[in-house]
């Protein structure tokens, strides 16, 4: 799909931009997620998502010791 788009956006002068698109598109999907995600742990008491990680390593820890 990225051809396409550079070809109708820019025309034959940015042709060889059609392989970095896809890249770009997947990095602002994370960045997107990266923000609604920050707002939710915000919005429903961030603090019990502080310790996630240290949950994590604790079920790891009681899985491997089972």
């Amino acid at each position: 799909m990225s051809r396409p788009i550079v070809y109708l956006i820019y025309r034959k002068v940015y042709h060889a931009a059609d392989g970095i698109f896809p890249i770009g598109a997947v990095k602002n999907c994370f960045s997107v997620m990266g923000t609604v995600s920050y707002r939710v742990i915000i919005m429903n008491a961030g603090f019990l998502f502080s310790m996630m990680p240290i949950i994590t390593v604790l079920n790891i820890a009681i899985f491997y010791a089972q």
